[in-house]
């Protein structure tokens, strides 16, 4: 019998981003599998939130372009707030995530002249 882990992981998110990732890629689930080497029912159920093994992972990431980071979400965020925006900004598209940035730059840009009207 498999001890608990104190280490909890919502496996759903990162199927998400590799679900996200396959059709920003334009591949279906069988063309991924079959690139992956993996069954189409495994590569399915990774996306709905199971746990994959490690080579399977690795394989994913690899070929979707992604660092084992940006898959799982597991970066060394020490800020709440970043690791927030990353893992929200990680459960979209490509495009999406350059028009948040686009969105976010404007929105700092104008806080920092606010900013400097209110010292004035």
């Amino acid at each position: 019998m498999r001890k608990k882990s104190s280490f909890d992981y919502d496996f759903s998110d990162m199927g998400r981003r590799i679900q996200i990732r396959r059709k920003e890629l334009g591949l279906t689930q069988e063309q991924l599998a079959e690139k992956v080497d993996c069954s189409l029912t495994h590569l399915s159920r990774i996306e709905g939130g199971s746990r994959p093994s490690l080579e399977s992972l690795i394989r994913i990431s690899t070929l979707l372009g992604y660092s084992l980071d940006d898959l799982t979400g597991l970066y060394p965020a020490k800020n709440p707030y970043l690791k927030e925006l990353c893992d929200l900004i990680m459960q979209h598209s490509m495009e999406d995530q350059q028009m948040a940035l686009h969105a976010m730059r404007q929105f700092y840009h104008l806080l920092d002249q606010i900013k400097m009207r209110v010292k004035s």
